[in-house]
């Protein structure tokens, strides 16, 4: 058994690899930059190192083969506490419907509101709106130690009177080794393309995001630690790290590095009855000034 596990991480990790070649051959232009903020509190804390990990409701976005190591059905929501009239939330659920497969559907917005308009003259208009959605269904399959997962999106996005739409795909995989570590890889926005209500009639391209990572969670210490690297079409691939620290598994702090900037953050589970509530929290770097974004999230576990 441990040598089955042994070359089926040398094979996911090949296949990286290969993935990470064709990547460099995709598109490196930067639409639909914000499927690639990420989601989650517990994966935002940890420096969005969460392809080796992921097994919640939000591996509808990192990793859908993580739907599959779910123990319960999850409902997840996520807000983003932002400046400049800026939106970011997502609704995720997902579960196991038998002991290998599970499904899972959420809702991703990223926006800005109120924008002043300009004439090319430079006075003012009308104000307008600029918003971006994707809507994903989810799917994973496990194999004893393999798993697999495939989301697929429809994406939209409208600015002021135009928009566009557009789907894209989501290829991931997951192997435990050991059951100490767990290697992960997925391919994002295969294929994606965004096609515009224009007179030209444009068509966006999507870059492709390959990410790959390795996590170690032994049993003798709540503690999980994950490192993971990114590559976005032909930029540069950046690297993260991540960890968290639970107690009695009721709470719990994390800390990580999404390759520019450092995050924290940390979490609180409350058992009711049938059913468990757990508040996240996460604070990460804003792009556009030099503060944290909170990041809040919400599961409720069946």
């Amino acid at each position: 058994m441990k040598t089955q596990k042994f070359f089926s991480s040398v094979i996911l990790l090949s296949m990286l690899f290969v993935c990470e070649a064709f990547a460099a051959s995709g598109d490196g232009g930067q639409p639909g930059a914000f499927l690639r903020r990420g989601v989650g509190g517990r994966a935002l804390a940890m420096g969005n190192a969460y392809t080796s990990i992921s097994n919640d409701a939000s591996s509808i976005y990192w990793n859908a083969s993580g739907l599959s190591q779910m123990e319960k059905v999850e409902l997840q929501a996520m807000y983003s506490i932002l400046t400049f009239d800026r939106q970011q939330l997502f609704v995720g659920v997902g579960g196991r419907i038998s002991d290998a497969f599970a499904l899972g559907a959420g809702w991703y917005k990223f926006g800005v509101s109120d924008i002043d308009g300009r004439d090319r003259a430079g006075n003012p208009t009308q104000k307008f709106d600029d918003s971006e959605n994707s809507f994903m269904l989810a799917a994973g399959l496990r194999f004893g130690d393999i798993a697999v997962g495939v989301t697929g999106k429809y994406l939209s996005h409208s600015l002021a009177d135009k928009s566009a739409t557009g789907f894209g795909l989501d290829l991931g995989a997951s192997v435990s080794l050991f059951e100490l570590l767990s290697v992960g890889f997925v391919l994002q926005d295969i294929g994606a393309q965004l096609s515009w209500n224009t007179n030209s009639n444009l068509k966006e391209t999507l870059p492709l995001t390959t990410r790959g990572g390795v996590a170690f969670e032994p049993d003798f210490i709540p503690i999980v630690l994950s490192t993971e690297v990114v590559k976005i079409g032909k930029g540069d691939i950046a690297f993260k790290a991540g960890g968290e620290y639970r107690i009695f598994d009721f709470f719990g702090v994390r800390a990580g590095y999404d390759g520019e900037n450092a995050s924290f953050g940390g979490l609180v589970r409350v058992p009711v009855e049938s059913f468990a509530v757990q508040l996240d929290y996460a604070a990460t770097h804003d792009g556009l000034e030099e503060t944290f974004v909170h990041h809040i999230a919400l599961s409720i576990f069946f």
